[in-house]
């Protein structure tokens, strides 16, 4: 048995002139086409001939169908097919959301019956049904089942096999349980051919069958695949799936079963119907549009027959777009998991839980009439427990190119933006004119779609990253007397990902240093925490302890950014960081050290005013480095060695490597450099817009 594909290899005819680039519908490609605006049966394109061989297996069946498009709303594209004598059949295309694949269409059987000779002198011709738009065909491609016509070849399952004798063509039978008697040709047991000549006055055959893979394939119903999860449904999507008759005669389907079938429709064979042995039949599904958020169901083929009861199942997510936009100001949520087992010396070990962080975001949505806050209220009622399209405001990019429909490729400024591969974008007018379009790939100045645009897009817009998300918390909002309002929203995103290839401008034994000291408003929070335990049994005396040797020394960092690059390295930075795992060196930014004496070139020690750095901290694992930080911004990083206190008025403190230059007093400011992870896996970014965000992070001093 087998199931073969040709397609239609000769241009014949264009007899009106309709079509252009005739020969492409004939090569055989799906890369290129020919095309006509040009409608009604009389302008058709003509092929005679296909790429069949001269000969092969018995034909059981030939189907037809057509690779193709049109425009929407078009009634699409008949395929007719012809004999030389009769028409056999006809097969139509109306993909409307780029070329695709029609279903096949069965060809009636010739005069005279199947043959390979017929087969390859099959004619073609198609023609563009009404007059919309363009048509499009790539290539016409028939499908030929064939087997083995043999009366001498039984294929046996009874679990014992007594007698045996011929009884017609094994397309003609069922799998025989009982005895028979076999004049002469093969047998096949257990998935294994026996041979040889057989008497014909017949023989007994003996034996107990073993089962193998043909009892394991054949003799049953296949659907390919048996399942299909739509996964977020956006807009018009179609799956297809094969029923095939794996049994050797043909079986009578009567009923076709379905549970919530409201969520799609169904394209296919209706019943009754009859399938060959091992003849197959395709279907399609495509989920309507209005339905429910999530859905499963079934469809059964039911063949009348016990244990043929074939069950395919559908799953499917619809989302909807947030399509509302908010208020200036937008807080992005950044959370990592870090376990933290640290040692009475300040030593840690830092696990990362969550690597992946999991993102949120805080906005407030500003309706201004009453009809706009019922329109949000009446999505809100269906779509408040379920999935939302939410677009990423902050990452917005402008365009004003013209966008048409069909097109599968948007020229857009892609850097310093968080499009990804395999993911969604939106396409964003108004809260009226948008459309959620779905990425393929992503490259420097475009975005390849995985399914084409739906409608065309002139003039001023913009191109936003969506990330599918659910409301997490309670929706608050504020109605005025005059009909306006405010909702405030929390969403978190499922479909985050780990943002890599930070690197750093500044390093200091392989960490990163930064090189711009805090935005201060007001002042710089700082706090420093004994770490204290209280065991107080209310008696009288209490006890306070620290199960540490050094306080924990938190102070803020703030960070402004305001250009689209230092919006996108910042964020790259923070997922550097993984929450609380990776540390970074951070100078104090302040006058930590006062030169009493110029420094040498080759000098490894300095002296300083004392500070009682000698009697109070020594050479501290807490503070062990300092920075020299000069007026253009430039810096020299070095290790503390050792501290000596020369008198009540001056320290001498000694470095592991000399300056390399000489450096007056007041020429730089000498900070501590300290190494520092981030207090909390939670980061909290402030959006103003497009290209400009505060963040603060505070920052935990911690064993260098």
């Amino acid at each position: 048995m087998g199931v073969d594909t040709y397609y239609f290899d000769t241009f014949t005819s264009d007899p009106t002139a309709a079509w252009t680039n005739d020969a492409n519908a004939f090569n055989g490609s799906t890369a290129n086409h020919a095309d006509t605006t040009q409608y009604g049966s009389s302008k058709y394109l003509k092929g005679i001939g296909t790429d069949a061989p001269a000969s092969g297996l018995d034909i059981d069946l030939v189907e037809v169908r057509l690779y193709g498009t049109v425009a929407a709303g078009n009634a699409g594209i008949r395929c007719n097919v012809y004999d030389g004598v009769a028409s056999l059949g006809f097969c139509t295309n109306t993909e409307n959301g780029g070329a695709t694949w029609s279903s096949y269409a069965s060809l009636s059987v010739p005069a005279g019956g199947w043959t390979w000779a017929k087969l390859q002198g099959l004619e073609t011709r198609f023609y563009k049904q009404n007059n919309i738009g363009i048509a499009q065909v790539f290539r016409v491609e028939i499908r030929v089942t064939s087997s083995v016509h043999d009366t001498a070849s039984l294929i046996l399952t009874a679990e014992t096999v007594t007698t045996l004798t011929s009884i017609g063509p094994v397309s003609a039978n069922e799998p025989h349980y009982g005895s028979v008697n076999l004049v002469s040709g093969n047998i096949l047991i257990g998935g294994s051919f026996v041979r040889g000549s057989i008497s014909s006055g017949g023989r007994a055959v003996v034996g107990d069958k073993m089962f193998g893979y043909v009892d394991d394939f054949y003799f049953r119903f296949h659907l390919i695949p048996w399942s299909i999860d739509f996964g977020y449904i956006l807009s018009t999507v179609i799956e297809y799936f094969i029923l095939w008759n794996a049994y050797f005669v043909p079986k009578v389907c009567t009923a076709i079963n379905e549970i919530n079938g409201g969520e799609y429709t169904l394209s296919g064979l209706t019943t009754p119907f009859t399938l060959n042995g091992l003849q197959e039949t395709i279907y399609s599904v495509t989920p309507v549009e209005d339905g429910s958020p999530t859905f499963e169901s079934t469809i059964s083929f039911d063949f009348g027959m016990e244990d043929t009861y074939v069950i395919e199942t559908l799953t499917g997510v619809r989302i909807v777009l947030f399509r509302w936009e908010p208020k200036q100001l937008i807080t992005e949520h950044l959370e990592w998991l870090t376990d933290i087992i640290k040692a009475k010396d300040g030593s840690e070990q830092r696990i990362s839980v969550r690597r992946v962080p999991r993102q949120g975001f805080n906005f407030t949505v500003y309706f201004d009439t009453e009809k706009q806050q019922i329109i949000y209220e009446t999505f809100l009622h269906k779509w408040q427990k379920k999935k939302w399209g939410l677009p990423v405001w902050y990452e917005l990019v402008n365009h004003s190119d013209t966008i048409n429909v069909l097109d599968t490729i948007i020229t857009v400024d892609t850097t310093y933006t968080d499009f990804r591969d395999d993911s969604l974008a939106v396409i964003w007018k108004s809260v009226n004119e948008f459309e959620i379009i779905r990425i393929a790939t992503v490259a420097v100045g475009s975005l390849s779609l995985s399914s084409v645009v739906q409608n065309t897009y002139t003039g001023d817009k913009v191109i936003i990253p969506c990330r599918i998300a659910q409301i997490n918390r309670v929706t608050r909002g504020k109605e005025t007397p005059d009909g306006q309002s405010t909702i405030e929203f929390n969403f978190v995103v499922e479909d985050n990902i780990l943002l890599t290839g930070y690197a750093a401008g500044t390093t200091y034994k392989t960490l990163p240093v930064l090189t711009d000291a805090s935005i201060v408003g007001k002042a710089q929070e700082k706090i420093s925490d004994g770490d204290l335990a209280i065991t107080d049994f209310n008696t009288g005396e209490y006890l306070i302890y620290s199960d540490s040797e050094f306080n924990k020394v938190i102070q803020s960092h703030v960070f402004k950014n305001y250009t689209k690059v230092a919006t996108w390295n910042h964020r790259l930075f923070l997922h550097y960081l993984l929450g609380q795992l990776n540390t970074v060196w951070i100078p104090t930014f302040k006058s930590d050290m006062i030169l009493t004496n110029v420094i040498g070139a080759a000098d490894t020690s300095f002296t300083i005013e004392n500070i009682g750095l000698y009697d109070n901290m020594g050479v501290n694992v807490l503070r062990t480095h300092i920075a020299f930080i000069f007026s253009d911004g430039s810096m020299l990083l070095r290790e503390i060695v050792n501290i000596i206190e020369v008198d009540n008025d001056e320290e001498t403190i000694s470095i592991d490597t000399s300056l390399g230059q000489t450096i007056s007093i007041g020429e730089c400011t000498i900070s501590f450099l300290d190494k520092c992870r981030l207090s909390s896996d939670v980061v909290k970014i402030d959006w103003e817009h497009s290209g400009w965000n505060t963040n603060k992070l505070n920052w935990l001093r911690v064993k260098a």
